[in-house]
């Protein structure tokens, strides 16, 4: 059997080699680690794993986090054991692991004239200014809205796309930067007037941000601020894909999935179609009277 690694020097030295991870899931599994290592009372090597180890762990962690987060660091450390009991690292595999029970909550979307009161805070005076890079904020947002309402991208794939990703009449080529799949959208022609409108300075990328990413959702939450909208985690722009989504199933069932590039059908109805749009006209019972 290889020298006894530390989970730590596992994950790094061979975890992110064989299993290619994006920059924020390392650091997220490396912070889960340093967690387990902290509570451990030294580094967790991979013989000391066992099912009483990690279930303790979780117990633990359970009083101070919340389910969400505590089902990621059992998913975070598990994927690591896995692996190093695939390579010959550990000879102990993960046997019976506490689950996490995590309450789900119904998809949330805005209404269309929600949508409008975003739109009417793009045009607002506060917002009637210029980034660094020369491209006007208010316009900026009312394209943004706009273009991610009609295609339901995800911020990643809006922030990155290329004017020629959009052909002559509307649609729209991407690689998803998530699942590496591609996919077809189209825009409505009041869409692309507004993208239009975002240029000069001419660019390729058409939603260029100035700034780090943290700034994009600082100045997000002032369009909500100024739009008189709630704020909070599920107020960003995945709240405009979720709406996107809402509305095509409401209008067509069963398109959502399609819609949003997915594979599975249940992902929509899970977390992302708002039945109160959806649904909105449920049938009811015969009146009592």
């Amino acid at each position: 059997m290889p020298r006894v690694l530390t989970l730590e020097e596992f994950f790094r030295l061979v975890y992110i080699v064989r299993r290619p991870l994006k920059p924020r899931s390392v650091s997220s599994a490396l912070q889960t680690i340093g967690l387990f290592d902290r509570w451990h009372g030294s580094p967790v090597r991979l013989i000391d794993l066992t099912d009483e180890l990690l279930n303790a762990f979780l117990i633990d962690m359970s009083r101070a986090w919340r389910p969400r987060t505590v089902r990621r660091r059992r998913t975070e450390i598990l994927m690591v054991w896995r692996l190093a009991l695939e390579t010959g690292h550990t000879r102990r595999p993960p046997g019976i692991i506490r689950k996490i029970n995590v309450p789900r909550r119904l998809p949330e979307a805005w209404t269309l004239a929600e949508l409008r009161r975003l739109l009417d805070a793009a045009a607002a005076k506060a917002f009637d200014r210029e980034l660094p890079n020369g491209i006007h904020e208010g316009r900026f947002w009312r394209a943004f809205v706009l273009t991610a309402y009609d295609s339901a991208l995800r911020a990643s794939d809006l922030l990155a796309l290329e004017r020629s990703a959009i052909n002559a009449v509307g649609q729209i080529l991407v690689l998803q930067e998530k699942t590496q799949d591609g996919h077809l959208c189209r825009l409505r022609g009041e869409t692309l007037e507004a993208i239009a409108a975002i240029f000069p300075p001419e660019r390729e990328r058409i939603f260029a941000w100035p700034w780090r990413r943290e700034a994009f959702y600082s100045h997000w939450r002032q369009l909500l601020a100024a739009s008189g909208m709630r704020q909070g985690p599920r107020e960003g722009p995945q709240k405009l894909r979720r709406t996107s989504a809402s509305y095509v199933e409401r209008n067509s069932p069963g398109a959502a999935t399609k819609h949003l590039g997915h594979k599975s059908g249940d992902l929509a109805r899970r977390h992302y179609i708002d039945p109160r749009i959806a649904d909105d006209e449920r049938p009811l019972p015969p009146p009592i009277e």
